[in-house]
């Protein structure tokens, strides 16, 4: 793992876990991630620091512009998000692996975006007064009160309403809005617009994956979109807030006092602000930020990859690169399709014989995921079928030709031990590095002559997206 620290002066930081105990701000050399050669963050997680205008979170990385107009993002850096242009801001909006910036002429700039031709950096002409970056898409309010949007529009997510608005979020496969009356709009696909709330007037609006939240009039909270209502996402308190922000099956508001609340998700501290007072605070996958009426940044929450305490993680790095190619290969023969759910996933599976017969190297399945079903797996779900030639763990490595696109992939191999007893052991994918490659390996060490089969399964993206699974095994 590669970790840098920005070469900036430094303040305590309120809420973050402890310095010693997560490396992901400690380290600024690069050589390792220990953090025993930085003195800087040893005792306690800090964040760049400097007199704060405006931040912005989203996944796992955060955005902050300072008075002086100076832009800086901190967390997984691998698409290029935390290398920000010079040009002075006044707001900044996060996405992922993206993010745009309202310039002091209020013309957008946008970078990041996988260092790829990806249109969610393709901000248009003119002057805004607002900007929020989502999924794979951007929409920005201009100064005449009128909303653009660009970026990835497979769900509609970047059509805008014509109107005149005061608030935009921009989320996932969806949008939403608040126009100059009141009235919330949302537009894209899923629950967050189908369960939108038709009556009521509202003054902001905060969509994040799952669920939304809306601003009422009176400060009161209304939050939808939450099919399975985790952990009281869409169950706010009744209090009366002046801002809100929704994160990854979280939310947070700012009451009068400036005194933070949040609900939902508890998982790593998200929901537990620290005791100050603040004016803009932005949630992200399970950390939040704010900028106290001090004008200091405080962040809570998971500080994995430095988006709480000011490193940078290049995710790519973490990943176990794949063994040499040991020559084996199997290619997809459509059609190859089985459902996820299904009681023997080897059951309509191709066999995929050659594979796993040479220890320590890499064997190669090929294949394409025909059709994507978005926002599900019900779609393509290609499912093959391999025999462990060995005694050993199993590790797998997926990789596919679009930035636009998520793709999983899942194991599932048959044992029969004692502790397995005629059942089907899982094996998930440890997941990381903005979604590709995904990787993961089994647990436990499977057995010579054990069936095991491998699904590739799409997410989002577009029809006939390429596909490289490769598989090897480690000796117990």
């Amino acid at each position: 793992m590669r970790l840098w620290i920005g070469l900036v002066s430094l303040m305590l930081l309120a809420g973050c876990p402890g310095g010693d105990d997560d490396d992901a701000a400690d380290d600024d050399t690069g050589d390792d991630d220990t953090g025993d050669d930085d003195d800087t963050g040893d005792d306690d997680d800090t964040a760049p620091v400097g007199e704060w205008l405006h931040v912005s979170a989203w996944g796992d990385t955060s955005c902050g512009v300072r008075h002086d107009g100076s832009t800086e993002c901190w967390g997984v850096a691998d698409s290029g998000i935390t290398s920000p242009p010079q040009t002075p801001a006044v707001s900044v909006g996060t996405g992922w692996g993206h993010a745009c910036a309202v310039g002091e002429d209020g013309a957008v700039e946008c970078w990041g975006c996988f260092g790829e031709d990806y249109v969610a950096c393709d901000a248009p002409q003119g002057t805004f007064v607002q900007v929020d970056a989502g999924r794979q898409h951007a929409c920005g309010i201009a100064a005449d009160g009128s909303l653009a949007c660009w970026g990835y529009d497979g769900y509609g997510q970047a059509t805008a309403p014509a109107g005149s608005f005061v608030s935009v979020s921009a989320a996932d496969a969806h949008s939403c809005a608040v126009d100059a009356d009141g009235a919330l709009h949302c537009w894209g696909t899923g629950d967050q617009v189908d369960e939108a709330p038709a009556e009521g007037t509202y003054t902001q609006v905060a969509s994040y994956g799952s669920h939304s939240c809306a601003l009422k009039a009176d400060g009161g909270v209304e939050c939808w979109g939450c099919a399975t209502f985790i952990n009281g996402n869409c169950s706010p308190p009744d209090e009366s807030f002046t801002l809100l922000t929704s994160g990854d099956d979280f939310s947070c508001g700012i009451k009068g006092s400036g005194e933070v609340e949040c609900w939902g998700d508890d998982d790593d501290g998200r929901t537990d602000p620290p005791d100050e007072a603040f004016v803009i605070i932005s949630a992200g996958d399970a950390h939040a930020c704010g900028v106290t009426t001090a004008g200091d940044l405080a962040c809570w929450g998971s500080d994995d990859y430095g988006q709480c305490s000011g490193g940078e993680t290049y995710l790519a790095d973490d990943h176990e690169q794949p063994p040499a190619e040991s020559g084996y290969g199997c290619t997809d023969q459509e059609p190859n399709d089985t459902e996820v759910t299904a009681a023997d996933p080897l059951d309509g599976s191709q066999e995929c014989e050659d594979l796993l017969t040479a220890s320590g190297m890499s064997d190669v399945i090929d294949g394409a995921i025909e059709n994507i079903v978005p926002l599900s797996w019900d779609g393509d779900n290609d499912s093959y079928s391999v025999t462990m030639a060995v005694d050993g763990y199993l590790w797998g490595s997926l990789d596919w030709d679009s930035s636009y696109a998520d793709l999983d992939w899942y194991l599932r191999c048959y044992l029969e031990d004692e502790n397995n007893p005629l059942a089907w052991y899982s094996v998930l994918t440890n997941t990381a590095g903005l979604s590709k490659p995904e990787q993961g390996r089994s647990v436990i060490p499977i057995p010579a002559g054990t069936e095991c089969s491998p699904w590739v399964v799409g997410y989002e993206g577009h029809d006939g997206i390429g596909y490289r699974l490769d598989l090897w095994t480690e000796l117990e």
